[in-house]
């Protein structure tokens, strides 16, 4: 069911609104030619949050959702975005989130299953070593999820930049405005929260190298890369190839403090 009906629920309970004319419409067609999924549907969400995603496990279901703030960035960011989840939609990443959720959660069932008589022997005896298993199986699975996800995000910003005029510079540009935009908000949430009136969140701007800790926060835990090293690699690699090499690097080098 969550193969077939996930995207026309998520359109459902968002109140999305298909974009069927204008600048963007436009470009969206572009991008959507070269991408091979002309078929894809443009949806408008009213939200005050910067977003967009790809939603639809096969191509020619597919469709993108911007909100209606993210719509507010400059047109060629609002392009990059758009380039950015096509190529989602393209490599089927949606529907390959989904298969590595599957395969994890039927590869434990398995192992529960053809060592249970040793799991029970060990749950009757060494309850801390069987709750340190579980404990550490609960803590793998993210950091599993994070792996799959970052690797299809850094894919989908070098594959969507071959469909830019502007290429890899235009989808860095696209990540900094809206990098920029995020933290913007951020610092009027967190002022609208403080007593005092400061609007500092203690945090490093996004398209700054933080603290280790939150360096290895999300880049092992999250979906997302960070947007600093995002935008880094646009400006330094040449391709999804040379990007992937340095992913794989990175994604433990800068989880280690320094």
């Amino acid at each position: 069911m969550n193969f077939y009906v996930s995207d026309r629920v998520l359109i459902a309970a968002t109140d999305a609104e298909p974009i069927t004319e204008g600048e963007i419409f436009e470009r969206a067609q572009t991008i959507f030619r070269k991408a091979g999924i002309p078929h894809t549907r443009l949806f408008s969400v009213d939200s005050p949050d910067y977003n967009g995603f790809a939603v639809g496990m096969n191509i020619g279901r597919g469709a993108i959702m911007l909100t209606t703030a993210t719509l507010q960035l400059p047109s060629p960011s609002v392009e990059a975005i758009l380039a950015h989840e096509a190529a989602h939609i393209r490599k089927r990443d949606v529907l390959t989130n989904q298969l590595a959720r599957f395969l994890f959660i039927g590869l434990l069932a398995g192992m529960a299953y053809l060592f249970f008589d040793q799991l029970k022997w060990l749950a009757e005896n060494f309850k801390i070593a069987m709750f340190l298993l579980v404990y550490v199986f609960a803590f793998v699975f993210p950091m599993y999820l994070s792996f799959i996800a970052q690797w299809t995000e850094v894919r989908a910003d070098f594959t969507g930049a071959t469909w830019l005029s502007g290429g890899t510079a235009q989808m860095g540009q696209g990540l900094t405005e809206l990098a920029a935009a995020l933290d913007r908000d951020l610092e009027k949430s967190m002022a609208h929260r403080m007593a005092d009136g400061r609007s500092s969140t203690g945090r490093a701007s996004s398209l700054e190298r933080d603290s280790w800790l939150w360096r290895f926060l999300e880049f092992q835990f999250m979906a997302h890369p960070p947007l600093y090293w995002r935008i880094n690699s646009l400006a330094r690699s040449g391709n999804w190839r040379e990007a992937r090499r340095r992913w794989l690097k990175d994604r433990f080098k800068e989880s280690l403090p320094s």
